[in-house]
């Protein structure tokens, strides 16, 4: 039994080397930049063929991801796209393609596509080579956007109307150090908890905090500047939510805070009221869970059960590593990755559980590389950094076919093949629908040739015949 075990071993390493080995010859093709090659070798694996006078293909997301990577290799950004959207939508957790898709909307300027692809690394298994660079690339394209945005929203500011802003729509300003500066950090970090808790309440719509830093920054404002209650419209506008919450904090003798928090209705006529609350330092957070509470109740909104779990859970009861993560923050913003890294990671020795702590740790060469200032740049990088990984998920014959109406052609891109197909953002099986009539694009390139005549037949046999003489009757 031992020895058909490892006769069974051996006979699936074999078949399992043949299966990658094709890939890796791909990978070398474009890193030559040989990819006529390399696209031959991912076609082939798709096996295309005809089936019920109908082209198909059979569905393999290393092949299918290859042809895009191939494509955006060929600066063929909107065809890669919509080939590895066709991957992504099939096989949610291949980092891969959702790699090479949020690089393909980025290299057509897409940013805000790119980000909401780049943000699914949460759905990825930690062991997938690809997620942190998509966690942190995230990381990238939101605060791109949220300088571009504050940018955009400071030139429209007079055109906003908060009326038609949405009545759910929360921003949590940064709160006012009324201490030494040496516990500025807090500023931010407070903020982030309560942005954090009141996002767990459904119906809200609360501002990310990158979108109030790079608001601040673009107008050149200070935290102090920024919540006067002379600018409150202006902010709101440039914020888009129609409700503020403002504060401050004050470190008293004895380790003690007093905390001051309230909200502005910036639409309506209400006069803010500012609640204030005095406690041991070391209860800080207990305090920011009132202070909460008190805001979400103002709202008019009643926790359920869950919501209040997620708020419970937030954050740390460890002081001293919250005011860590206050570093951390503080230095992330301001460019000192190394400092913030050494911060978040003593936050995390005294909790190993502080999760907002944990979203922060970064790999240096993986962090530098997805902060490149464009996604070729970075792809240079991480191509070197991750050559020789995992080969992709596995594969069944649950993976299905995609066919295609044999009217469809595809274009040449240049590599003198006959065309082939793969439906578009219509998500329905294709096997009985018209492609050309649903409108889906031509857009894989390779498949197949007219249905063949039959095996050994003479080409004559095939041509139609001279037409028969005129009776003589």
């Amino acid at each position: 039994m031992k020895c058909w075990r490892v006769v069974g071993v051996v006979v699936a390493s074999v078949f399992l080397g043949c299966a990658v080995a094709p890939y890796r010859q791909a990978e070398t093709y474009i890193s030559q930049k040989e990819y006529r090659q390399a696209l031959q070798i991912y076609l082939k694996a798709l096996n295309p063929r005809m089936q019920n006078g109908k082209r198909v293909i059979a569905y393999e997301p290393e092949a299918m991801t290859g042809v895009g990577v191939v494509l955006w290799h060929m600066k063929r950004y909107n065809t890669a796209a919509r080939v590895l959207g066709q991957v992504v939508r099939r096989t949610p957790q291949y980092g891969k393609a959702l790699y090479y898709l949020g690089g393909s909307y980025e290299s057509q300027n897409k940013l805000d596509k790119a980000g909401e692809i780049y943000r699914r690394y949460a759905l990825l298994d930690q062991s997938d080579p690809y997620r942190e660079f998509l966690r942190w690339r995230s990381h990238w394209c939101d605060r791109r956007l949220a300088g571009q945005n504050a940018r955009k929203a400071a030139a429209d500011e007079a055109s906003v109307n908060l009326a038609s802003l949405p009545k759910e729509s929360v921003a949590v300003l940064y709160f006012q150090n009324l201490s030494k500066s040496a516990w500025a950090p807090l500023q931010k970090g407070l903020a982030q908890l309560i942005i954090n808790d009141l996002s767990s309440v459904e119906p809200l719509l609360v501002a990310d905090r990158d979108k109030v830093q790079r608001t601040m920054e673009s107008m050149g404002w200070t935290v102090q500047a920024m919540a006067q209650d002379s600018r409150s419209v202006q902010v709101a506008r440039l914020l888009g939510s129609r409700t503020l919450v403002k504060g401050s904090f004050k470190i008293l003798p004895n380790q003690r805070i007093e905390l001051s928090v309230g909200s502005v209705y910036v639409s309506e006529s209400r006069t803010p009221e500012y609640v204030k609350m005095t406690g041991a330092l070391q209860d800080l957070i207990a305090l920011e869970k009132r202070m909460v509470r008190r805001l979400i109740a103002d709202m008019g909104i009643r926790l359920n059960a869950e919501q209040e779990r997620l708020i419970s859970a937030s954050g740390t009861r460890d002081i001293k590593a919250f005011i860590h993560y206050c570093n951390g923050l503080n230095d992330m913003d301001a460019g000192k990755f190394e400092s913030a890294q050494g911060s978040f990671r003593k936050a995390l020795a005294l909790d190993p559980d502080f999760f907002l702590a944990q979203d922060w740790v970064a790999d240096p060469a993986v962090y530098r590389a997805a902060h490149a200032s464009q996604f070729a740049a970075m792809n240079s990088v991480v191509e070197r950094m991750i050559s020789g990984t995992g080969r992709g998920p596995v594969t069944g014959a649950a993976a299905g076919l995609y066919s295609v109406s044999t009217a469809g052609r595809l274009e040449e891109l240049g590599f003198l093949m006959d065309a082939g197909f793969l439906p578009g953002n219509d998500a329905r099986d294709m096997a009985d629908t018209d492609f050309a009539a649903a409108g889906g694009p031509n857009i894989l390139p390779g498949a197949l040739p007219a249905a063949p005549a039959p095996p050994y037949t003479p080409t004559r046999w095939v041509l139609p015949g001279p037409p028969s003489p005129p009776s003589r009757r």
